[in-house]
């Protein structure tokens, strides 16, 4: 079972079910657990995780999270992203910006679950400018890399305006059986 923790790390507990789990485990997909511990006061004040946690069939995580302020050493920045870790407890990061390849963009949107294509390739995000909800992009990233494959500015599918992607929303991407991907915005 796994469950988002203080400074955005991840926590996972084996067994959950059992009369015995296994103690929780802390995972860090920025830096070591090492450096984690040794700096954890600056982690936990500056990072968090901000989406459900989505898993595939491998059993990797992915999940967006958000930084308040600038988050220290590595990441050095006050730009949000998404995270990824494996099954053998390696992390991995894109910043929102980055993804998008839109200096505007800077955040991962609250609740937005990341969704997984049908053949597990492909990981969908939201990402949007941080003083402007009706800014965004639906995002299709490499589910191992996650480098961006896939870049599309959200619309109002009725006049084609910006479409709002609000901080309280819940909508998530969703995948149908043939590949198109569907998402909930706010027409304005």
């Amino acid at each position: 079972m796994y469950y988002a923790g203080a400074g955005g790390t991840i926590l996972h507990i084996d067994n959950p079910d059992s009369n015995s789990p296994g103690a929780p485990v802390r995972e860090v997909f920025y830096t070591s657990l090492a450096n984690y511990n040794a700096n954890a006061t600056a982690y936990k004040n500056t990072i968090f995780v901000n989406t459900p946690l989505t898993s595939d069939a491998a059993g990797n995580i992915y999940f967006g999270f958000r930084v308040q302020g600038t988050a220290p050493a590595p990441l050095n920045t006050s730009q949000s992203g998404i995270g990824r870790i494996d099954a053998n407890g390696n992390g991995t990061y894109v910043l929102a910006g980055s993804a998008a390849g839109d200096g505007a963009i800077s955040r991962v949107s609250h609740n937005v679950a990341p969704a997984l294509s049908n053949d597990g390739s492909t990981v969908y995000v939201v990402v949007k400018w941080s003083t402007n909800n009706t800014y965004a992009y639906l995002l299709g990233l490499n589910s191992t890399t996650l480098a961006t494959k896939y870049s599309v500015f959200l619309r109002d599918p009725r006049n084609g305006n910006p479409a709002s992607v609000p901080e309280d929303g819940t909508a998530s991407p969703m995948i149908a059986p043939d590949g198109d991907i569907y998402f909930g915005v706010l027409a304005l």
